[in-house]
């Protein structure tokens, strides 16, 4: 098992499917370019990616 397919205890609990592994059919170059094309793409509110991660590294 590589390092990218590791999950969580409570993902295994919950048989969730590896990150990025929605329903099997999906390359994994199909999978990698939605990774990559993510880190680009606004969200839902237009708001930039490094907005919305830099929010959840605040501290209080």
């Amino acid at each position: 098992m590589s390092d990218d397919d590791k999950q969580s205890a409570g993902r295994e609990a919950n048989e969730a499917l590896p990150p990025g592994r929605r329903d099997g059919q999906t390359s994994d170059q199909k999978i990698t370019e939605i990774g990559k094309s993510a880190r680009t793409r606004p969200g839902p509110d237009d708001v930039p990616p490094d907005e919305i991660g830099d929010s959840f590294k605040k501290k209080g």
